[in-house]
């Protein structure tokens, strides 16, 4: 059985793949949706994931099962985690980047997921990323959308 400080890796892994391009919402960067009304939103990890058609909705059941899926792949059990919690939160100012080589005005977003396990240790990660509004425009579309 693998050790429960496995949990940092499976914290650090999940942040990464969440917060990536993978993260689409009908073939378009998912967090470019959020980004405008976003203040500070909660997701439990451990919650059953849910059918959502809203952005907000896919963002929570993308976070429940990529979490469980690296809890998995770590050899971890869901019985051993006692609360998991994934925090997104915009951080103030806007941000200049660019998207396809164009400038856009962005903001940064904080991604922080938590872990409490059943021996009592609580592990954290968080990973920044800047992330521009939704516009189909200048954003490239997913070959994997449908």
């Amino acid at each position: 059985m693998p050790s429960r400080g496995a949990i940092k890796s499976v914290l650090h892994n999940f942040l990464g793949r969440y917060a990536s391009r993978y993260s689409e919402y009908h073939g378009y960067f998912l967090f470019g949706f959020l980004v405008v009304d976003l203040g500070e939103v909660e997701f439990d990890l451990l919650a059953l994931p849910t059918n959502a058609e809203s952005p907000i909705g896919v963002a929570a059941q993308l976070a429940t099962t990529r979490f469980a899926d690296h809890l998995q792949h770590a050899g971890l059990e869901l019985a051993q985690v006692r609360e998991a919690r994934l925090r997104l939160g915009k951080l103030s100012g806007a941000i200049q980047g660019t998207v396809n080589g164009r400038p856009r005005a962005g903001f940064g977003i904080s991604f922080s997921a938590s872990a409490l396990l059943d021996n009592g240790k609580r592990y954290e990660r968080e990973k920044v990323l800047w992330v521009a509004p939704h516009d189909p425009s200048i954003e490239s579309r997913s070959a994997r959308a449908t």
